[in-house]
């Protein structure tokens, strides 16, 4: 199911180079100036998929380098990923998944030993 078109054209504002593609039924936005090698992708869908006793969702982090930070074309490589313990979610009806203090001070302090960025991902299995 395509992206409504309002929703691409504001994301085009701030990245004009986005494309809308789909993949095995599922219809996805490609940033471009992030990159992960396919292992690391498989790696992170099947952690995202795993169920959870109450979460609706599962959160995890991308940790990632800037690379060719001296051109004008700037890109993440990303490194490595970081799945989050059943113990981190807090049960939370009104949220699809909600993370204690615990978990983000665990990733910040990945951070400052990998000497890299982080980025919070989750996954959508439903079109919208």
């Amino acid at each position: 199911m395509p992206f409504p078109e309002d929703q691409i054209a504001e994301l085009k504002l701030l990245c004009a180079e986005v494309q809308q593609c789909e993949e095995a039924g599922c219809t996805y936005l490609l940033l471009p100036g992030l990159r992960l090698t396919r292992r690391l992708c498989d790696e992170v869908r099947v952690d995202l998929a795993r169920p959870h006793a109450f979460a609706a969702e599962r959160v995890g982090f991308l940790f990632g380098r800037l690379g060719n930070a001296q051109t004008n074309d700037p890109m993440v490589l990303f490194t490595g990923y970081s799945s989050l313990d059943d113990e981190r979610y807090i049960n939370d009806p009104n949220s699809g998944a909600r993370i204690d203090s615990h978990a983000i001070r665990g990733a910040m302090q990945q951070v400052i030993n990998r000497h890299e960025g982080v980025f919070h991902v989750h996954m959508h299995e439903w079109n919208g």
